[in-house]
């Protein structure tokens, strides 16, 4: 019964976009337009400041917010993309963008 749970949840996870892995040390999110159409707009609008190499507090300022909210959002989106560092959320960005 908890294993049909687990792969029920596990199955909406992977078809909402979400990395799911037993050993996340190997866990690569497929990079596709889609994997950025699931962000919300302002963290798409805070992804595009990273990507053109700003600062949060840079950001923040472009954006009309406090650093902190920047912080939260970059968070959001390092989670949901499945990334551990800015520049692996700049490369994933950077590939998703490109044509294939």
């Amino acid at each position: 019964m908890v294993e049909k749970s687990l792969r029920l949840m596990r199955s909406d996870l992977l078809n909402r976009g979400v990395v799911v892995a037993t050993d996340l040390a190997h866990a690569r999110p497929a990079v596709s337009g889609d994997c950025l159409a699931a962000l919300a707009e302002r963290e798409r609008q805070v992804l595009d400041q990273i990507v053109a190499g700003r600062l949060n507090k840079q950001i923040a300022a472009a954006l009309g917010t406090v650093e902190k909210t920047i912080k939260f959002h970059r968070g959001n989106l390092m989670r949901k993309l499945g990334v551990r560092t800015v520049a692996e959320l700049v490369k994933l960005a950077e590939r998703a963008a490109s044509p294939r």
